[in-house]
């Protein structure tokens, strides 16, 4: 069926292709229950999260970055490659604490003004030729302007890890309070 999706972002599944998986399809174009459209993308992602894992610790460093890049290919603009990027960010993370710099306080504030820039781009078109390239590679592309929405997030996401400083900010009670109540508020509106 065309209009369903499993672990595409995109109209059409990967699973699509194989019949004996229609009836576990769930079309969330149409879904009843908005907020929860997104529970097989959670769910599916996590799968990935733990393949992922698995061949971290199965694959040297060249060949498990090589993989990596290929899912990237495989997920193009969807959902599924921001799962793999908080995978790497995790990774990032676990190495900057490590390795501790004073420059990564600075580094992690002109990723955080860079990240809040893309989201508020409206006519950039730099990163254009990279968005056209990983859509044409990929399955589920995404309008330009979604695309420079998530990469914006991810660079405030890895800002945040990077810099000690602003992951204080963050961890204002004020930030706390609205996370603790974001998810509630998500999984109640509806579109």
């Amino acid at each position: 069926p065309p209009t369903r999706s499993l672990v595409s972002g995109g109209k059409k599944s990967w699973f699509a292709s194989f019949d004996f998986m229609h009836p576990f399809l769930t079309s969330w174009a149409q879904s009843i229950n908005g907020p929860f459209w997104t529970m097989h993308i959670i769910f599916w992602g996590s799968m990935l999260l733990l393949f992922v894992a698995w061949l971290r610790r199965r694959l040297p460093k060249p060949v498990f970055f090589g993989a990596v890049a290929g899912l990237f290919l495989i997920t193009g603009t969807g959902g599924f490659s921001l799962f793999l990027i908080g995978y790497l960010l995790h990774d990032l993370f676990a190495w900057l604490q490590a390795h501790p710099h004073r420059a990564t306080n600075w580094i992690g504030f002109a990723v955080l003004l860079t990240g809040l820039a893309l989201i508020d781009a409206h006519d950039f078109n730099a990163l254009k030729p990279l968005y056209d390239v990983q859509n044409a590679v990929s399955r589920g592309p995404t309008l330009y302007q979604e695309w420079l929405n998530e990469l914006g997030s991810v660079f405030i996401f890895a800002a945040v890890l990077m810099s000690s400083a602003l992951a204080k900010a963050f961890s204002a009670s004020f930030f706390k309070t609205l996370g603790r109540l974001s998810f509630s508020l998500y999984l109640t509106h509806f579109p």
